[in-house]
């Protein structure tokens, strides 16, 4: 099976689109891949992401080339409705992958 990695949550910015349409979110994105990649030699990276987020392409952002829906639910106390999340991952060759393109032409696309 090998290595598999966790992928944990992501915020920035608790001021509401202050690094909107910056590339942040790749240039992270892309530094924990390197990390991931580095320290641990991932053969794969997942994680999860919620529907609505997902929605914005957020994923894809991310660099995840694998989003399932409705991977997961959570049934919250007090709400009508669960939160859904998407699963994403991707394979050591993807990221290796994503990894090879120039950061510069990933943020000309992002903003």
């Amino acid at each position: 099976m090998g290595n598999v990695v966790y992928h944990g949550e992501v915020w920035m910015a608790p001021e509401e689109g202050r690094y909107r349409g910056s590339g942040l979110s790749t240039v992270l994105a892309r530094t924990g891949l390197f990390e991931v990649m580095r320290r641990w030699n991932a053969d794969y990276i997942y994680g999860f992401m919620l529907r609505q987020v997902a929605f914005k392409g957020f994923a894809e952002r991310m660099g995840y080339m694998h989003n399932e829906p409705g991977a997961l639910k959570w049934h919250i106390a007090g709400r009508d409705h669960p939160l859904e999340a998407f699963l994403t991952y991707l394979s050591q060759e993807e990221a290796r992958f994503l990894l090879d393109i120039p950061v510069e032409d990933l943020m000309v696309q992002a903003a």
